[in-house]
């Protein structure tokens, strides 16, 4: 079930809804349910099934999904191609296609965490016409949503950047397809009608005046912690333990409902013989707090 209070999934650095966006700001009942179809930069919502009335076919410009036509529920937008980028990158995330459901698994190869989307087609921008004029196709008809190998249509907020197309005016989008397992990216109309799996909206970056303390106790009572978190979000953690020996390891920072997780990535200066078999800890309203902090020591 998917619900107003979502967390979301993280894959690859990125904190993906786990359903589409159904009417404007609420989410679909389920990861495998379609939600709704939206043309770029508007926050009209088509129905996933069936035929649909009203298709509206004027030009849409910009560069831009404005924030007051993303339909996204509060604390969500419509996600970039390069959030896209990074839930295609084969190296650090697993797709497969699930032939039951109808669309693709994104698994997080180091956290095993995952989120499914399903392919449930797209509508058409405009009326699809043979050579000799006729239509085949009406604006707004669905595509590519019926059989067994259906695909699926996801917006991103960015246009499209390959030089060929663009002075077509078309927007990047999240094409998934069993045909190809199973995700990849392409260009369309900004009057299709795709779907919206969201990403978590950025907390703004914090601004702290003074370096966050705290104490850690860990497997070897780590103490005297001293946060440093940089504008990009990445930072140094210092810490002293009980027998006076000091570390510095280098920390990654993620947002997300409210609360800044730290994660560890690299020495800055090694503990003695000691190795970190991990580190995790969280910021929230200005305290720091370790959940493990545990080191491991070299024979």
């Amino acid at each position: 079930m998917c619900f107003a209070q979502e967390t979301g999934v993280v894959i690859n650095g990125v904190t993906w809804a786990t359903c589409n966006v159904d009417k404007p700001g609420t989410f679909a009942a389920k990861p495998e349910s379609a939600g709704m179809f939206y043309q770029w930069n508007r926050k009209v919502a088509y129905a996933a099934t069936g035929d649909v009335a009203n298709w509206n076919t004027s030009e849409l410009t910009g560069t831009e999904w404005e924030a007051a036509n993303d339909p996204s529920p509060a604390g969500w937008r419509v996600p970039t191609m390069e959030e896209f980028k990074s839930l295609l990158d084969r190296d650090n995330v697993e797709q497969e296609w699930d032939k039951t459901k109808k669309g693709v698994i994104f698994t997080d190869k180091e956290t095993g965490a995952s989120i499914f989307i399903p392919a449930v087609g797209y509508r058409e921008s405009a009326p699809v016409k043979t050579l000799f004029g006729t239509v085949i196709k009406n604006a707004g008809e669905l595509s590519d949503a019926e059989g067994d190998y259906p695909k699926g249509y996801y917006w991103s907020s960015t246009p499209y950047d390959v030089e060929e197309y663009k002075e077509y005016n078309f927007i990047s989008f999240l094409k998934l397809s069993s045909l190809v397992c199973c995700g990849s990216r392409g260009g369309t109309s900004r009057n299709k009608g795709c779907m919206i799996r969201p990403v978590m909206i950025d907390a703004p970056v914090p601004i702290w005046k003074s370096n966050i303390i705290g104490v850690w106790k860990g497997n070897y009572r780590q103490s005297k912690v001293t946060v440093i978190v940089n504008d990009d979000m990445t930072g140094v953690l210092d810490f002293e333990t009980s027998n006076g020996l000091l570390g510095k390891h280098k920390i990654s920072v993620r947002y997300s409902m409210g609360t800044y997780s730290i994660k560890g990535t690299e020495w800055v200066e090694q503990t003695g013989n000691f190795n970190f078999l991990n580190l995790d800890g969280k910021i929230s309203d200005g305290t720091f707090s370790g959940e493990s902090f545990n080191l491991e020591k070299q024979n």
